[in-house]
């Protein structure tokens, strides 16, 4: 049923514009509804970034339409970073350093789930995303951790809708699990706080 986002522990929603998203736990995945706005409607779910070498992922379960966006954003103070999947020219998996460059992979024939991984080397955020978990493929998209921060970096989740059609109806995005993977092998998950 229905969810608070700030209700998970160490996490922070940014929203945009729009208020919050409407989010539910729908089995075993974290639902963002699309409601039709007025205006286009932009969520962060964010958490810090730990220091070093790290790898961050999701399940994405998503059919992008009209210009519904999801994915995974890095967030710093001088800039931002997603990795997204939406409906450009019929269906896109995108590396996008917003206001600086971006690069696109056709996505799979009938927007089927996929993994999106964004890891951390050496200081160099890069993206690969895969259907079957165990291949993936790169996007040649690089990005210094240096362009988006001198300080802390926050991860997490991004969802976004635009404000040109609003009658159609979106499919939400679903998300089954968020991973976040260090070189000891430490690991996060997405859970709700005692007190919620």
């Amino acid at each position: 049923g229905p969810v608070d986002l700030n209700s998970f522990k160490g996490w922070r929603l940014q929203a945009n514009a729009g208020g919050d998203p409407s989010a539910r736990l729908d089995g075993e995945c974290l639902a963002l509804d699309f409601t039709a706005a007025e205006t286009p409607r932009s969520f962060d779910f964010l958490r810090a970034a730990p220091a070093g070498d790290w790898t961050f992922s999701t399940r994405l379960d998503f059919l992008s339409v009209n210009g519904s966006t999801a994915g995974l954003t890095a967030v710093g103070p001088k800039g931002r970073f997603r990795f997204i999947r939406w409906d450009l020219d019929g269906g896109s998996i995108t590396a996008e350093f917003l206001g600086n460059r971006q690069v696109n992979r056709r996505d799979f024939e009938g927007a089927p789930p996929i993994v999106l991984r964004m890891a951390c080397r050496d200081g160099v955020l890069r993206c690969s995303f895969s259907r079957d978990e165990r291949r993936f493929e790169d996007v040649p998209l690089e990005v210094r951790l240096s362009d988006l921060t001198d300080k802390e970096l926050s991860l997490g989740l991004h969802a976004s809708t635009s404000s040109w059609k609003l009658g159609d109806a979106r499919p939400p995005a679903r998300f089954s699990y968020v991973r976040q993977d260090l070189d000891t092998l430490q690991r996060i998950t997405l859970q709700a706080s005692d007190s919620a």
